[in-house]
């Protein structure tokens, strides 16, 4: 899973080998280590719950939650990306989860 963020926007790349473990266990997560005990976790997780992407910061840890129908819908076809704008203020927050076709680094 590959994190990119730019501005006000967010993207995040899933390889094909992740898509299946994001659809089975619900959930993907990295972490970026910044020091011994200090580290970055980006997370995508599908959240029954969820009416639409959504993003949360909490502390050290940033989630994406997708909405479970159209997370198990895009997993399962050919569609590229889900994305939405969600409202932050300025102008929006971009949020983009695509297939990583090309999950070279």
């Amino acid at each position: 899973m590959k994190l990119r963020i730019r501005g006000d926007s967010l993207r995040i790349r899933v390889a094909a080998d992740e898509l299946e473990r994001l659809r089975t266990d619900g959930r993907l997560e990295e972490r970026m280590r910044l020091g011994p005990e200090r580290a970055l976790a980006y997370r995508l997780r599908i959240d029954a719950a969820a009416q639409r992407l959504a993003v949360e910061l909490s502390g050290a840890v940033l989630e994406v939650r997708l909405p479970q129908a159209s997370a198990h819908a895009w997993c399962a076809s050919e569609q590229v990306s889900l994305s939405d704008t969600l409202p932050n203020g300025a102008g929006g927050l971009k949020v983009v989860v695509e297939k990583d076709f090309d999950s070279s680094d």
